[in-house]
């Protein structure tokens, strides 16, 4: 009784129309958007009708929540943005465009902002499909046993999404439950996936586990001679890194940053006025000369973070360093997203980082 009314197909379909509409709107399972008066209801039954309210306000924002998705998916997220603040300008209880801000909040790391709007509209639609997303933010807000129930009762419907499949792994890894982590990770390996994200996230897995997978790392590692940035990088970090020192310099890979790209993007860092560029997809930067940038501040620490170079996707990664550092003056907790040219200060280094060609430093 409980599922047929969640789902609400317990009208017999043997009933007239007009008759499956009343039933259908007087027992909907949003108490809302049921007769809000015995007035109202007895209207409906005299007329043999239920009337509907269409507002062309949120077939508007509905229209621009759409393009705002689609350009989230491209990574213009500005772009997003504008669509989004559209869309909520023109219908503020518009549930798509609330759901579309939580994940373009999300896609750019701003937790209570995302919070915020899949509370709303979870409120406004207590069915919104959103599963994924709520797991996202659990995870992201540190709240590691939800986020895994989450993503797993999405998984159990959506059983070829990949992204909640990595997002799920990332739970793992940060709980160190590196067996488990092992198994799903190898599983997407073995299946072929767009992202090769999870081969690299395979080999951390492997070389964290109790007893380390040494035909693993090894088999990982001939393969990488061809692989990509992230797995060049953690093999390499495999090698020069101190075991007690590993797990919080291994880089663990998003599923949009393995995707495949033919665009490349140009990373400008300045300090003290001098200027280099990079091409790279990865520019680690600290105090050991193994590193992209090397500074000699001993503030800094020796591996201190990593730039991601993505085309429209540029991010900072702080490596757990000992003082931690600030990007426009705000500390990152983990990571931070750089939209547009950026001041960020690594121990008592500043150094100034334009994440795009064309922007002026």
């Amino acid at each position: 009784m409980l599922t047929s009314k969640v789902r609400h197909d317990f009208i017999p379909a043997s009933l007239a129309v007009w008759i499956q509409d009343l039933v259908s709107k007087a027992t909907h399972p949003t108490p809302e958007l049921r007769f809000q008066s015995m007035q109202e209801f007895l209207e409906a039954i005299e007329s043999k009708h239920v009337s509907y309210i269409f507002e062309r306000s949120r077939i508007q924002a509905h229209a621009l929540a759409t393009k705002a998705e689609k350009f989230l998916a491209q990574k213009r997220v500005a772009t997003s943005a504008k669509c989004i603040t559209q869309a909520l300008h023109i219908c503020p209880d518009c549930v798509s465009a609330l759901i579309a801000g939580g994940r373009h909040n999300l896609f750019i790391h701003h937790i209570p902002e995302a919070k915020e709007q899949f509370d709303k509209a979870l409120l406004l639609n207590p069915r919104a499909n959103i599963q994924k997303e709520l797991g996202w933010l659990c995870l992201e807000s540190e709240n590691y046993p939800q986020a895994i129930s989450l993503l797993t009762d999405h998984l159990q419907r959506n059983a070829a999404d990949y992204e909640a499949f990595n997002l799920l792994l990332e739970c793992f890894y940060r709980t160190e439950r590196y067996e488990i982590g092992f198994q799903v990770a190898k599983l997407m390996v073995d299946t072929g996936t767009p992202s090769s994200c999870f081969l690299n996230n395979y080999l951390l897995f492997a070389a964290l586990q109790s007893a380390a997978d040494q035909e693993a790392i090894l088999k990982v590692i001939e393969n990488g001679k061809t692989g990509t940035p992230f797995l060049g990088y953690n093999i390499n970090a495999l090698r020069i890194v101190p075991p007690e020192k590993l797990k919080s310099v291994l880089l663990f890979e998003n599923y949009r940053f393995g995707l495949p790209s033919k665009r490349q993007n140009v990373v400008t860092i300045e300090n003290n006025g001098k200027r280099r560029e990079f091409a790279e997809q990865l520019i680690s930067v600290g105090r050991s000369t193994e590193n992209s940038l090397c500074f000699g501040d001993t503030n800094v620490s020796r591996w201190h973070c990593v730039i991601v170079n993505v085309y429209d996707d540029v991010w900072i990664y702080d490596l757990d360093s000992t003082l931690g550092m600030t990007v426009d003056g705000i500390r990152v907790d983990r990571k931070a997203y750089l939209d547009g040219v950026c001041t960020v200060k690594i121990g008592s280094t500043t150094i100034r980082v334009c994440p795009k060609a064309g922007l002026l430093l």
